[in-house]
C-alpha cells in the first residue's frame, strides 16, 4: 500500500513550502510507522499531541536518528500545529502499550548493534505484540473459566499475581462480560456482574 501522508491546503493553514516537504514527506512517514501514528488528537485510534511528541523523540533516539529536517521540525508546538491542521497518514495506530513494547525492542536492538558483544547473544526472534496479547487472553480465559465454574483452585490468585492481572484496567469486563474483583470477605478473586468501584 502506498504511503499517503500530509496536510491538505497546507499553505493556507500557515505552513511554509519547506515545512510541507517534511510534514508530507517519506522520512516523517517512516518515523510514524515505528510510532504507530496516523492521526494526532484524543481518540480511540490516535494519541494526544503531547503523547505523539514523546513517541517521536523517544523513537528517534531508539533508531539513532541523525539530525535532519524531521528532527529539527519535531517540537511540541509543531506537533500541535499538525493536529490543528488535520494532518494524517495511512498508518495503523499502535496503542500506548504496543508502542512501548516496540520501543523496548528497538532500544534493545540499538544497544546490541552499538556494542556488538562477543559473549552476550540476543535471540533472533523477538516476541511480537500479538504474542503478548494472545498470552494475556489465554490467562484471562484460564482464570475466568476457573472462577466461573465455581472451583476453588488455589492457583487462580497466584496467576493473578504472576501475570500482573491486578495492574490491568479492571473497569472493563474481564471474562464473558463479567468483571474481576477482589472479595474482601472471602479474601479471594471473584467475577461479578456489576462494574466494581475503583479505589482512588
Amino acid at each position: 500500500m502506498a504511503l499517503t501522508i500530509g496536510i491538505e491546503n497546507g499553505l493556507k493553514k500557515g505552513f511554509t513550502k519547506e515545512e510541507l516537504q517534511v510534514t508530507n514527506g517519506f522520512s516523517l512517514g517512516v518515523l510514524c510507522m515505528h510510532t504507530g501514528t496516523g492521526k494526532i488528537g484524543e481518540g480511540r485510534y490516535s494519541a494526544s499531541a503531547e503523547e505523539t511528541y514523546e513517541r517521536f523523540i523517544m523513537m528517534m533516539d531508539a533508531l539513532n536518528w541523525q539530525p535532519d529536517e524531521v528532527s529539527e521540525f519535531i517540537t511540541l508546538d509543531n506537533v500541535e500545529r499538525l493536529e490543528e491542521a488535520g494532518w494524517t497518514a495511512n498508518i495503523g495506530h499502535r496503542s500506548k502499550e504496543e508502542f512501548l513494547w516496540h520501543l523496548k525492542n528497538m532500544a534493545f536492538g540499538k544497544l546490541f548493534n552499538r556494542h556488538d558483544p562477543s559473549y552476550l547473544h540476543r535471540t533472533e526472534s523477538y516476541e511480537t505484540w500479538n504474542d503478548v496479547c494472545s498470552r494475556k487472553e489465554m490467562v484471562k480465559s484460564v482464570i475466568g473459566e476457573t472462577l466461573q465454574s465455581g472451583r476453588e483452585d488455589y492457583f487462580v490468585e497466584e496467576m493473578c499475581q504472576a501475570f500482573k492481572v491486578w495492574d490491568e484496567d479492571l473497569s472493563k469486563p474481564f471474562y464473558n462480560g463479567l468483571y474481576l474483583t477482589w472479595d474482601e470477605e472471602t479474601d479471594t478473586p471473584r467475577l461479578v456482574n456489576n462494574k466494581p468501584e475503583m479505589s482512588a
